[in-house]
Formats: C-alpha cells, structure tokens, sequence
C-alpha cells in the first residue's frame, strides 16, 4: 500500500464515484484527489439527478396540492383532533370527514390508512363538489367513494355487500385509478377487488382522499410521508416521494457502502488495502456531510434506503452474530455525524423497524413479524447505538409493540390450524379442552411462537448486558432506568386493551431473562436467596429504589417526615441535593472539536475510526460530579433507640438478591398489575364460551338421536342448529389454541410472582410503621395474582396449594383491619378479594382454622368497614356468620315469596351456606373488650340503619302516591333497584343487631359501660320505629301496599325476612339475657312512647296497631303470622316469641298500677323519664338517657350552651355523687370525635 501515491488515490475514487457512468458528464484528465473530492461527488450526484429528470420527463402529473399531503382542517367537517403533522384524525363528534388537501384528477392513485380502532368508518375517495355533514360522510354522496369494513359494504349514494371486516391495527389501502375510472380497496395488502367502475372522470373532476369516522374513531393516514407498507404496483402515493433528494441519498450511501469493506481490509490486510485509515474517514466525512442531512430530515428516505440497505447485508439466518457490514455503517455514523443527526436517523430506523413490525399483518408463518425482530435485534447489538436508543425513550415511542404478536385473522388462523387438524367430530366426542387433539394443536402453535418469543428474550438479553462499560454506565443499569419510567408512564394506558396485551408481551419476555440472572447470582453468592424463594426487602421501598408511586401510607415525602425518627433508628437519613453540588454539576468542559484537535496533535499520523468514535463517547458519557447520596448511613444512636434499632436493625442489610435485578421485580410487578392480569382473564373467558358451545352441541345431537326420522322439518333445523354451534366452535376454539398457545407456561410465572409478592408482605410487616412505605399497586398485585392462581388450580392448570391459601387468607386477614393503610379503595379490595373465599362454604374452615390473632384482626377490620363506603359488605359477611344461628334464619329464599322469585333466589344461593360459631364467638369477645370500638360500630350501624330505612319507606310512599294519582303502575327500574336495596340493607342491619345482642349483649345492658344505655334506647328505639311503620293498620302502611302488588322488582319485598330480624333481636335482649339485662331492656322498651305490644302480636296473628280506615281486599292473604311457616320457624321459637308477649303484657300492666312521677321530677326535655343527671357547672338536670342522646352530637349543654365539664347522678337522698360509667374519660373522648368532626 503507497498511502502518498496519487495515481492510486484517483483510480480509488473513481471506482467508489465513477462519474463517467453518468449520460452528459464531463470527465476530468487532472488526477483527482481527496481535496477535489467534494466537487468531484457534486458533480456526480447533479449529473444523477438530470439522468433522473430526463427518464421521468414524459411522466403526467396528474396531482394538485402542496407538496405535503396532510388533512385540511378548513374543509374537514365536525368535531375532530389531528396531530402536529395532521396526519392522525379523530372524531369528537358524530361522522366527522378528514378531507386531504390534495387532490388527483389523471393516473392511479393510492393512500394507506392505518386504524386505531375498528368502528364505523366510511374510507375512500370524494370529488370538490362534495359536501360533507355530520350525518353524510364519504361513499354518501353521488361522487364520493367509500368503504366500510365494520358493516362489510361499500358506499357511493347507496349500500352494498363488499369487502371484509376490519379490526384495529388493520393498513386499509384507497386506489383510485382515473385512467380506468374504478376504486379498489385492500386490507393488509390483500385487494378486495374493484368496488367501483363507474368512477366520473375529466376536466371537471378531482378527487381528494377523505374518511369519515363514528365519534371516538381513530385513524393514522400516510399519503406517501414514508413508504407504504402495503404498495400496490403502478400505484403512485398521493404525496410525491422526494425523487431529486431519494437519488442523490441512494447515490451517496452506495457509495459508501463501497468504502466501508476497505476499514475491515485495512485492519486484517493492511498491505492490501489501497489507500489508508485516515483517507478512508476524509472520504466518508466527505460522503457524510452530504447525506447525514438527507437520512435525517426526510423519513421517506431513511426509511427506504437504510430498510433496503438492512435487508441487503444481514444475514436473518443467524440474528445472533456479528454483521460486519452493519456494525461498520454505525461506527462511521458515530464517528463522522453530529449528534442531532445521528439522533433522528437512529429513531427513523428503530421506526420504520417497529412500524414494520406493528403493521404486518400476522400470517400462517409470522414471518414478517420474525424479520423485524431479527432487524431489531441486529441494531442492538451495537453498544453505543443500543445507549443511545434507551436514552432517546425508545421504551415510550418505538420499542413496546414488538412484545405484542397479534392474534391472526379468521382465515389465517383457518389456514394455521385445517379443519383436518381440528376434527370436530373426534374432538366433541368427549370434554373438548381435555382432548389429545386439542392439545396437540396448541402444541403445533405454541412450536410457532417460539421463535418470536425467543427473538424478544434475546433482545431483553441484550439490554440486560452487564459488562458494556467502555462508554458509561452499562446498559443494564440504563435499561432499570428507562423501564422505571416507562412502567411509570404505562399506568395511563390503562383500560386500552391493544397497550395491555403489549405490556404483558414485555413482562412474559422480561421473566425468564431476570429468572435465569437471579439464579445465576444466588449460585455465585450464597447469601443471595435462591429464585424460588425471592422476595422484595422493605428496604427497597424505604430507600426509592422501587418505582416511585403512591405508598400504602401515602406520598413518600409524607411518609419522611412522619417517620424521620424511625428512619434515623434504622440508619438511613434522607436529605435533599444541595446547590452546591448543583454549581459543581455545571462546570464547563472540553467540546468535541477541541478535544479532536488536541487529539490530532498528539497523533501525525491521523486518527483510526475507534479513536474518534472513543473521544466522541468521551464527550457524551462526561457526567458531573456525583451529588452526594440521598440515603446516608448514620453510625450513632442515641442509648433509647437501642430497644426499636435492635427490633429494625435487619432492615439496612436485608440484602435476598442484587438491587439491579429487585428493581427489575418490582417493574414486572407493576406490569402484572397493570396490565397482564386482564389479559390472562381472556382464556378463561373463551373457556366458558367453549363449553356453552360444547353443552349445546351434546343437547342437540341427543334430540336429533330421539327425533324420528318421519318429522323432517324438524330434524332439518336440528341439524341446521347443529352446524351454526359447530362452526362457532370452531371459530373459538382455533383463537382459544393460539391464546393458550401463547400463555401455556404463563401460570407457573404468575405462581411464581404469587408467593414473591407473599414473602414481601410476610417479611415487610415485621416493620412496624416503616411498613408503611410499601406501594400500593403491591397489594393490588397480590390480590390479583390469587385471583388468577386461584382460577387455575380450579382448572387444575396448576396443583392445589393448601400452605399458600393459607398464607394468603392470613394476609388479607391481617392487613383488611392495618392502619398503616389510608387508602380506603385499598383496603375495599382486600376486603373484596378475603370476601371471595368467605362467600363459598368450604374455604369458611381453613379461615377459622387460622390464629386467634389473625382472626381477630380480621373481625376488627371489618367492623372498622363499617364506618366505610364497604360497609354494605361488611354487614353482609356479619349476616353470613350468623346464618343459620338466627331467629327463623335457616331460609334460602324468603318463605313468603312468590314460587318464580324462589326458584331464582334459590339457584343463586351457595347451598352448603352456614354460619360460624367460631367467629361469633370471637366478634363478641372483641366487642365486649373494646368498648371504643363496639360504641364506634353500633352508632354506624344505628345511623344506617335508620337512613336505608327512611329511604326505603320514603320511596314506597312515592311509589304508592303515583300509583293511587294515576292509577297504573310506572316506576323507573333504577328506583325499584334503589327500593330493593334498600329493603335488603334494612334487613342485613337488623341481622347484625341481633348478631350483636346475642354475642355482646353487655355493650348494650351493662351500664356501667361508656353510653351502654343510650346505645339500648337507640336499638330498641329504631326496631319500634321500624316495627310500627310495617305493621300500623290502615292506608298509611304502605309497606303492605307494596307487598300485595305483582310487580317486577317489588316481588322480593315481604314481611318475613324483616319481621323475624326484629323477632330475633327482643327475643336476644328479653328471653336469653340475664335478669338484670332483661329487666332494663323492658323497661327501655316500655317507656318508650313509640311501642304499641299489639306490633309484636302482628307477628304471630297479623294484627297489627289500628291506623286508618283502609279495608284490606283479602283478609286471609294480607295477614302475616309466623305460625303459618312451620317448616321455617320452630316450635321453640314461636314459644320464645310467645313469651316476650305475655311478659310485655304483664310488665305493661304493672307500670299502669304504678303511681305516676310529679311533673317536678320529670325530665324536661322529654317528659318520660326522671330526672337522674345534674351536668357541671350549669347544674341543669334531665334524665340519663337524654343526656347521653345528647352527648353524642354536642358537648354543650340543652339550656344554656355551656360547656359540660362533668355529670353527676342524682340520688334519692338528694345528694349528687361522681358517676360510676366513667364520665370525666367518656367526655374527652367525645370532645375528640367532635374535634375532628369540626
């Protein structure tokens, strides 16, 4: 090689650029050298683009409009949004039209319209005279054309059949050939065939492309921006391609693929290489300069020539290898461009990659989708390349879709699994989804998709690289980063089902790479725990390294301040970046050209491509000075943090696994959350489908086997039935095989993510207050990952699990009732998941079964609901405990029911339903313990009460008044749905109640209890009141009004359910307490001015309190009496009932035979009771039970306003003496509550 030879240097470069190849141009006899090489490629690409212009001179054009085709917002119609390139259209309003602002009128045209969703669209063609409306859109009109693939027509003034349905995701082409005067549309490169011939042409006639979408419709339009995805040959795009600048950037990156062989001879062969190093980078800079402006700024040209340059030199055969000569093209891109430059060729390419790999349409080979995979994972394997993309967010704008393989078409799937494959009439012989040949076939698609999955795992090993240091951080490290983010950003995706199935994509591939690292690091650390038993340490969540979201106990900066000290016992102290180290990170450094000049001088024999490419990185990877850290050790305690650093001292080391690989988890959980979780609820939706099918298919063959031969007809529309159910089934069955085909191995991953998010809890709520710190979407998570879990062991897709059932159910034990949790909607979902168990009979043992402790956190949380938007399902799970244990509560169905209602409540109830005597016991230990918390849960349970109850009588008299005014019934369903709920929380409380009388009834009756008898008055005051406005006599109960009408939505009303609740609480409180409790409970009773005894005899004759004068229609059906229900209430308890009536009676008679009080000593406030309180240091007076009734709201007193300070009973004796309940402790914590209610 003679590196100073002219003569060598100019036959070089007219070989790269020979010039005489050009028609018209003028060779030079002067030696051409690397100085005269920028006029010399000048010349050769004017002399390119004049052979072009010459070839093209006879071409028509055909075309009107700016030379960007976009949508004109001016004479687009309706409510509509565009992008900043308006090429993105979407509808806001009913048909709105997107009108080009280009028009054609000569030649064959064509535009692709990519969808974003799959509703009623009319796509095509319309001429200027068309005027478009909200309710005329394109195809509506004489001289418009459009197609419509939701309803499978074509429209031009008129309907009909055409074409085939589309589905989001779908690239629709629009031709329009005005040589011939037709229309055609394709779907995914596949024609439709011509749907119009009858298209008006000349001097009059122009068409522009328009669409006119249903509100919410979403397109994307490519008028010829960049190239089509699915081109149709003699076919032009309505936006001309950049011919003039397409040939000069063809003409200049042949070029230097020419050269770049020469960089890979001149480091093996050096002696052959004809010219050296330093020339070959002047001549490329010289090729660069010309054509990095060019891939930059016109995607049309990038993505056709770097696309063809890619299919040209990769080898798709072996993905995983080097290739060279796409390896030497970014080495001299990095070298050689500016930065903005490389910036935007490099997301062009990752562009045109995703986008290639987005819009194929999945065929019976993916092999398409394969191609673009292999694509991308060639361009990663380019480390600084692979940086640069992961900084540029590929994650958010290029990267997600190719984690997503889309279900193919019915066709597609039809040529993927033959009718032969399938053999319906084998595989219904038996359980279709049990069968060999169903799973054979999932087999023969599952083969399919294994190479595209194992291409994502490979590119997911990629970004995982680890030892990639040479030009800054590794990758890993970048890749933790941006995928924080991007998981971050996703949440706001949510409910958008094509970006679910892309994030559940990500997390399948993400899995096994971080399991195989896991295990690798366990096997070469031994401290690390082993991939089975991983876990998130609460340290991780302490410290920020999770993704930063909302915690269980709020914000994180709520949480530092709360818990400064406890942080500080633990050794970790977090501080904010100072401005110190911000001035620091701003000091100026070295640019690239100063530090190339420096570079040259130190070299005269020129720079290599790697030294430049290395001083380049230098300048890019320059960090600044490192701030100091967040999280600082602290080595000092003071002597009285020694007990809670000894109880929290593991939380600093707790170190199961790398912290790299622990973020990662933590990302995938947040993607199992939001996202994946719906998606794995498809198989099991399509399952249900399947067996419907299947059920079906059994029923008819079995009447086709019993019909004779002589009913024709009939057989024939069996055997029609027949073959609509067979062909459904097999439609869903070939989707179901590409579904489970893709999510065969997919249990076992989420079983595994199941017991990490168990051992996070289990070990983070050792924690005390730091637990606190746990993010929110962990709990959500683990209620989710159950919930799947769950499903598939009922399929017997994976074995049962006794250990983690229980270790589940204790969880949701522990944390429905844990403080540490603000969130209420958190603690519902706990609830709702603990709930799913609770409501089916046989898992009510293992939950018994589970430690007293845990039980009884259990029980105090959901009574702590109560004070909840749950409180519904709250009292409900009370009532389920008390089944069966209750006054006449062993019914299914209500035994006053009409015989259809039954039979439908009856079908619907769980028949192995029972109570649990072990948590009755329990919740009445709890109540009778904590007295604040059994005050807290009855006076919720009261105020409830009496609102469902006033709502529900409320709305009868609604009902009852429209129907006496009009005569006929006309009630809006919502409001009868409201009504029944109503009647049915009304009936839920009284069971609670009547739970509670006989489990604590000392809360109630031991009135040396905070409020006991107040809390008694309030009971037995609302059971009167409801009693009474159910059973009065006359035209205003129209309870039973309502109970007599056959009306739809009221037929579930009736007496039974309501009165029996009621029955059971006098029952609990007279005739099973103790004498003591059952003397103050009558006395209660009685002395309330609202009791009428005949209310309770209602039970038992239907005799209720006289009210009016309202006659009933039939005396026999109206009446209501327990004893007409012997197979639902008992001997026994209608003699309990009994009872209460004689010893009511007797006890109200010998009140009358008492002298009466004098007027003095009554209680002024209600006139019933005797005074029995003096409150200080007003010294007015009332009875007792007044004035606990009015502690309850206010701390002042009735008459005066003055502040109560104490109360004191009085004594016959006239003397006053301290209360026994406690009152000076009862106050202050009534002033509290009050506090806060302020």
């Amino acid at each position: 090689m003679d590196e100073e030879n002219p003569e060598v240097i100019h036959e070089f470069l007219h070989r790269i650029f020979p010039l005489d190849e050009c028609e018209g141009a003028t060779s030079s006899s002067d030696l051409l050298g690397i100085a005269g090489l920028p006029s010399h490629l000048d010349e050769l690409l004017t002399a390119k683009i004049k052979d072009r212009q010459k070839a093209l001179c006879d071409v028509e054009v055909g075309r009107l409009g700016p030379e960007k085709a976009c949508f004109d917002l001016k004479v687009s119609v309706g409510v509509f949004g565009v992008d900043a390139e308006k090429l993105q259209f979407i509808s806001r309003s009913n048909f709105a039209t997107g009108v080009a602002n280009t028009c054609v009128f000569k030649g064959k045209w064509m535009y692709e319209v990519i969808l974003g969703s799959s509703g009623i669209m009319q796509l095509g063609w319309g001429n200027a005279g068309c005027t478009y409306e909200t309710v005329k859109g394109v195809g509506d009109m004489i001289d418009s054309y459009g197609f419509d693939g939701r309803r499978k027509c074509k429209w031009n003034s008129g309907r009909w059949p055409y074409g085939e349905e589309w589905i989001a995701g779908d690239v629709i082409q629009c031709m329009l050939d005005l040589d011939e005067g037709t229309v055609t549309f394709g779907r995914n490169g596949k024609s439709l065939g011509v749907a119009f011939d009858n298209v008006k042409t000349g001097p009059s006639y122009a068409y522009f492309p328009a669409v006119s979408l249903s509100p919410g419709d979403i397109v994307q339009a490519n008028f010829g921006i960049v190239p089509f995805q699915y081109p149709f040959e003699g076919y032009r795009p309505v936006q001309e391609p950049p011919n003039d600048s397409l040939v000069r950037a063809k003409t200049l990156l042949e070029s230097l693929e020419k050269i770049l062989p020469y960089f890979m001879q001149v480091d093996d062969q050096p002696n052959k290489c004809p010219v050296s190093r330093q020339h070959l980078l002047l001549i490329c800079d010289s090729i660069l300069q010309r054509l990095g402006p060019l891939l930059a700024e016109d995607q049309y040209i990038s993505d056709t020539l770097l696309a063809e340059y890619f299919d040209k030199h990769t080898d798709l055969c072996h993905p995983h290898e080097a290739q060279p000569m796409i390896q030497a093209l970014f080495d001299v891109f990095w070298a050689l461009l500016e930065e903005h430059e490389l910036k935007k060729i490099l997301l062009n390419l990752t562009g045109v990659f995703g986008r290639g790999y987005r819009l194929s349409s999945p065929s019976s080979t993916l092999k398409q989708q394969i191609k673009y995979l292999k694509l991308n994972l060639i361009v990663l394997q380019h480390e600084r390349t692979r940086k640069l993309l992961l900084n540029l967010n590929i994650f958010e704008t290029r990267f997600p879709h190719i984690f997503r393989t889309r279900m193919p078409d019915d066709d597609i799937l039809d040529e993927m699994i033959s009718e032969e494959d399938l053999n319906l009439d084998e595989l219904t012989r038996g359980p279709v989804l049990e069968s060999e040949l169903y799973k054979a076939n999932v087999d023969k698609v599952m083969a399919l998709l294994q190479q595209a999955d194992s291409l994502r795992i490979a590119i997911i090993e990629i970004f995982m690289t680890e030892d990639d240091t040479t030009y800054g951080q590794s990758t890993m490290s970048l890749f933790i980063e941006k995928i924080q983010q991007f998981v971050t950003t996703s949440i706001q995706t949510l409910g958008v089902r094509s970006m679910n199935a892309v994030l559940s994509g990500f997390f399948f591939s993400l899995l096994p790479v971080v399991k195989k690292r896991w295990e690798k690091a366990a096997k070469e650390n031994p401290e690390y725990v082993a991939y089975e038993d991983a876990y998130i340490p609460l340290q991780l969540f302490v410290t920020d390294g999770c993704l930063k979201l909302q915690r269980i106990g709020g914000v994180t900066s709520h949480l530092d301040k709360v818990h400064k000290e406890e942080l500080r016992k633990v050794g970790i102290i977090k501080e904010t970046k100072t401005e110190d180290s911000a001035s620091k990170s701003s000091a100026p450094s070295m640019t690239l050209s100063q530090m190339l000049s420096s570079a040259a001088a130190a070299h005269p024999g020129g720079l290599t491509l790697e030294q430049i490419s290395n001083i380049a990185a230098a300048i890019e990877t320059e960090q600044p000075e490192t701030p100091p850290s967040i999280i600082q050790s602290v080595n000092s305690s003071s002597p009285d943090d020694s007990q809670s650093a000894a109880i929290d001292s593991n939380l600093k080391c707790e170190e199961p696994m790398r912290k790299d690989l622990m973020q990662l988890v933590d990302a995938m959980v947040m993607l199992y959350s939001i996202s994946t979780h719906k998606v794995m609820q498809d198989p099991f939706a399509m399952q249900l489908l399947i067996k419907e099918y299947e059920t079906n298919i059994t029923s008819t063959k079995e009447k086709l086997t019993k019909c004779s031969e002589e009913l024709t007809e009939v057989r024939s529309v069996l055997e029609r039935t027949n073959a609509v159910f067979l062909k459904r089934l097999s439609e869903h069955l070939r989707k179901l095989i590409w579904i489970d085909a893709g999510s065969l191995q997919k249990p076992e991953c989420i079983n595994w993510l199941n017991g990490v998010l168990l051992r996070t809890f289990e070990k983070g709520m050792c924690y005390d207050k730091l637990f606190a710190y746990l993010p929110e979407f962990y709990v959500t998570s683990v209620c989710q990952a159950d919930d799947f879990v769950f499903r598939c062991q009922e399929q017997k897709v994976l074995p049962a699990n006794e250990d983690g059932l229980r270790r589940f159910l204790t969880l949701m034990c522990t944390l429905i009732g844990d403080k540490r949790i603000i969130n209420q909607m958190i603690r519902e979902q706990i609830f709702e998941s603990l709930a799913f168990y609770l409501k089916k009979s046989k898992y009510i043992p293992v939950i018994e079964s589970l430690p007293e402790d845990v039980r009884a956190k259990f029980l105090s949380g959901v009574l702590d609901l109560h004070e909840s938007q749950m409180w519904g399902y709250s009292s409900s799970l009370l009532v389920k405990f008390w089944k069966k244990s209750g006054f006449a509560f062993r019914y299914d169905k209500s035994p006053g029911l009409k015989e259809d209602v039954s039979k439908k409540l009856d079908e619907d109830k769980d028949k192995n339903e029972g109570s649990s005597v072990v948590f009755q016991q329990q919740l009445g230990e709890i109540l009778r313990q904590n007295d604040k918390l059994a005050l807290q849960f009855l006076h919720s349970v009261l105020n409830k009460l009496n609102t469902v109850f006033s709502e529900f009588i409320g709305m009868l008299q609604q009902f009852v008044h429209a129907l006496k005014e009009s005569g006929k019934v006309s009630i809006d369903v919502r409001e009868i749905s409201l009504c029944s709920t109503c009647y049915t929380h009304t009936v839920g409380l009284l069971r609670v109640l009547e739970l509670v009388c006989h489990t604590a009834p000392e809360i109630l009756t031991d009135w040396s209890k905070p409020l006991a008898e107040s809390m008694l008055c309030r009971v037995l005051q609302s059971v009167i009141q409801i009693l009474a406005r159910i059973t009065i006599k006359g035209s205003v109960n129209v309870f039973d009004e309502i109970c007599k009408l056959d009306y739809p939505g009221f037929s579930d009303i009736d007496h039974f359910p309501i009165m029996a609740a009621i029955a059971g609480i006098i029952v609990q409180l007279i005739v099973t307490g103790t004498d003591l409790s059952k003397e103050r409970a009558t006395t209660v009773l009685l002395q309330d001015q609202g009791f009428n005894l005949s209310s309770l005899e209602f039970m038992l004759s239907g005799e209720g309190p006289p009210g009016g004068i309202f006659q009933r229609k039939k005396q026999a059906d109206a009446d209501f009496s327990f004893k007409k229900y012997p197979d639902d209430v008992t001997v026994e308890e209608i003699q309990q009932l009994e009872e209460v009536i004689m010893y009511l009676r007797a006890k109200q008679l010998q009140m009358q035979r008492q002298p009466s009080l004098k007027e003095e000593d009554l209680c002024t406030i209600c006139y019933a009771s005797q005074v029995t309180k003096r409150f200080y240091p007003c010294k007015h007076v009332s009875c007792g039970k007044c004035i606990t009734q009015h502690l309850l709201n206010s701390l002042q007193c009735f008459f005066c306003k003055e502040k109560i300070i104490r109360i004191e009973s009085i004594h016959p004796d006239g003397g006053d003496q301290s209360d026994a309940i406690g009152v000076e402790s009862l106050l202050a914590e009534l002033e509290k509550g009050n506090a806060k209610d302020d």
